[in-house]
């Protein structure tokens, strides 16, 4: 096998369409292949024997299908139309919602964690999560389904997406977790603490750093409400008093937003960003859902008047079909909201 790739790369100068197609015969056994956007920083001449390292370390992990999703083809809507309501028949509350895939949420209403589909039916309840007077975003869910949250002893559990296997991440210390959230672009975990700071772990739950400070030595952070992550890599927190606290990936302090077209400030709740690196935030102290763009300009509402259920409290994106869901206290509701034109799926068959 190495040796064909090097006859071939060979040739890919002169003819690299030749190459690729040698790719695809050569690939054709394997029918799913998972696609990663990969980038490759070049300093100095191409080696060759490196490549073909390269290409050979590339791992086949699942057979079936190919569905590939083309970004390219993709056409948001202006503005996001409500395309669905999903009724809970078992809870009270809304205050936190995680997206396993587009048919399968994981939303906590106060001291419970539910796992429904989007009909609105129960499919498991996870009794242990933690309580307290202001619910918070005590779960969030990797690329792999699985579930992370804030246990009743603030420990941090880890969930298999088969809800089969449940481990302890990290234990609590001295510090109380409150908001927790896994990043889609590297897996690492960002989790916000009572006492007004961020620690960001690595998968295996190792401390990588810590985000607590602007440049001027002034906490940034009072009492975190709920995390997320852009897609440009800005940490991005609600602060409930300090509104949305925006920081580059590394820590640097980049911007805090705290007004509102119907009050003098926000009081943010739920957080979420869209497909166009938009910042969503429940002001539930206004009852209104705003969006701001990545650096911190407010652009429009997303709720109408005839839409609202209470006050918006929990927000989720769907980064597949790019939906929003939006939870309220005091509602059992979960709105579903469709950002997309068109379609965006190839699959070959």
């Amino acid at each position: 096998m190495i040796e064909n790739y090097e006859h071939n790369f060979d040739e890919m100068a002169n003819s690299p369409i030749t190459f690729f197609l040698f790719l695809k015969k050569t690939c054709a056994p394997y029918r799913n292949v998972a696609i990663y956007n990969i980038t490759l920083a070049f300093t100095g001449e191409i080696d060759m024997k490196d490549v073909i390292k390269f290409i050979s370390e590339i791992k086949i992990t699942e057979v079936g299908k190919i569905k590939i999703k083309n970004k390219c083809l993709v056409k948001l809507l202006p503005i996001p139309v409500l395309q669905k309501c999903i009724s809970m028949s078992s809870v009270s509350d809304v205050t936190h919602i995680s997206c396993v895939k587009s048919d399968l949420l994981w939303i906590s209403d106060r001291g419970s964690l539910i796992l429904t589909n989007t009909d609105g039916q129960r499919l498991r309840h996870i009794p242990d999560i933690v309580e307290g007077m202001w619910d918070k975003g005590k779960h969030t869910v990797n690329v792999y389904g699985d579930l992370f949250y804030i246990n009743r002893e603030c420990n941090i559990i880890q969930l298999s997406a088969n809800n089969r296997t449940k481990s302890t991440l990290m234990k609590r210390e001295s510090e109380t977790p409150v908001c927790v959230f896994c990043s889609t672009s590297n897996e690492d975990l960002l989790v916000g603490f009572y006492l007004g700071k961020v620690h960001r772990y690595d998968k295996t739950g190792q401390q990588i750093h810590t985000i607590e400070h602007n440049d001027k030595g002034h906490r940034m952070y009072s009492e975190p409400m709920y995390i997320t992550e852009n897609c440009n890599g800005d940490v991005i927190l609600s602060d409930r008093d300090n509104g949305v606290v925006v920081t580059d990936s590394v820590g640097r302090y980049r911007f805090s937003y705290t007004g509102s077209p119907l009050g003098p400030q926000i009081l943010p709740y739920g957080i979420c960003t869209d497909a166009s690196s938009n910042i969503i935030v429940c002001d539930y102290f206004n009852e209104i859902v705003q969006i701001i763009d990545k650096n911190g300009t407010f652009t429009r509402l997303l709720l109408t008047e005839q839409e609202v259920r209470g006050k918006p409290y929990s927000l989720c994106y769907d980064h597949e079909k790019d939906l929003i869901y939006v939870g309220f206290w005091r509602s059992n509701d979960i709105l579903v909201y469709g950002c997309r034109e068109g379609h965006d799926y190839l699959t070959e068959n």
